[in-house]
């Protein structure tokens, strides 16, 4: 179980400075094992794992600014997601709906977020109600998976210490956004181009690939964002990464200042839960 990778998304999605970087669990795994022949998606062009460091233009570094002060003002982010994982070697796909929750770090409190996923509808089949939590309360991550009754919290940080769960390279969740566009520029190019008839309304195009030698940072091969023009934060986001995993997440109904009850983010055990828990050192 990948911790850190279910976290990327929640982080990327939270402040909603970006996804899922990977499904924390695969469509096989729920719906069972089967041995029937899968349709073979047409094949894409092949692509790069990384890029040259050529400096990224100024149109794209000037999107990334604006990600950068959204991410300064906004103090509190309520979204609702929609999240699709396509494996492209078997076709299988995966659709899960929910909204997310951030609440950023100040002098008094770490950050915190939490992703609630609501529906589960696999393939063509009807969606049906599958109740997942991940929160985040600066300190553990805590899954809660109301299908096999189990709570799952994970320690990042010992009691009192702050991590940069946001920042590139520190903390347990290497992420490309909520941060300073140098940190970004550090480790990825970035590239846009002119809008076109499907992109979401009101949005700017960017695409982020991870520069050479810094491909362990991010999780990702590619990332393409819809960055909306009045908020300056992700409507929709692709990412695909080395194992043919090809996720989209669309954001929609984002509130920019909801007041959010600290309750959101300290949730008690669901009664009949089993625990299990993963500290630092274990």
């Amino acid at each position: 179980m990948d911790t850190c990778a279910v976290v990327r998304l929640v982080v990327v999605a939270l402040f909603c400075l970006v996804s899922l970087a990977c499904a924390e669990e695969t469509v096989a795994a729920d719906k069972g094992k089967t041995d029937a022949p899968q349709a073979q998606p047409a094949s894409e062009p092949a692509q790069s794992a990384a890029v040259a460091n050529n400096p990224t233009d100024a149109a794209s570094k000037a999107i990334l600014d604006r990600q950068e002060k959204a991410g300064e003002n906004y103090a509190t982010l309520r979204t609702d997601v929609e999240y699709e994982v396509v494996n492209r070697m078997t076709g299988e796909t995966e659709k899960r709906t929910g909204w997310v929750a951030y609440q950023k770090e100040t002098k008094d409190q770490p950050t915190k977020f939490r992703v609630h996923f609501d529906t589960l509808r696999l393939e063509n089949g009807p969606k049906t109600r599958n109740v997942v939590d991940y929160i985040f309360d600066g300190r553990f991550v805590t899954k809660d998976q109301y299908k096999t009754k189990t709570r799952t919290c994970w320690q990042v940080a010992a009691e009192g210490q702050r991590v940069e769960a946001l920042k590139i390279g520190k903390g347990p969740f290497p992420v490309p956004f909520g941060q300073k566009t140098s940190d970004v520029l550090a480790h990825l190019h970035a590239v846009t181009r002119a809008p076109e008839a499907s992109d979401p309304a009101g949005t700017d195009y960017l695409k982020l690939t991870p520069l050479v030698g810094k491909e362990k940072d991010v999780n990702f091969l590619r990332l393409e964002m819809w960055i909306d023009r009045k908020t300056n934060l992700p409507a929709k986001i692709i990412t695909r990464d080395e194992n043919k995993n090809v996720k989209t997440v669309v954001f929609t109904n984002t509130k920019t200042a909801p007041n959010i009850d600290a309750k959101l983010f300290d949730v008690p055990k669901p009664a009949g839960f089993e625990l299990i828990v993963q500290r630092l050192g274990e």
